[in-house]
């Protein structure tokens, strides 16, 4: 039974996961190329100095 509710559990993270990615490209379009940089950019600026201590 644990089997079946792992699988499950599995199929639904799978498909909020691509609605997800849906409802980000969707919305963004074009611009949703500028907004991988600018993660990038706040991980570097921001969380990098966290890592350091």
């Amino acid at each position: 039974m644990s089997r079946l509710k792992d699988r499950s559990l599995l199929i639904l993270v799978a498909l909020a996961a691509a609605l997800g990615a849906y409802a980000f490209w969707n919305t963004l379009g074009e611009f949703a190329l500028i907004i991988f940089p600018l993660i990038a950019l706040y991980a570097y600026i921001v969380e990098r100095p966290k890592f350091k201590q």
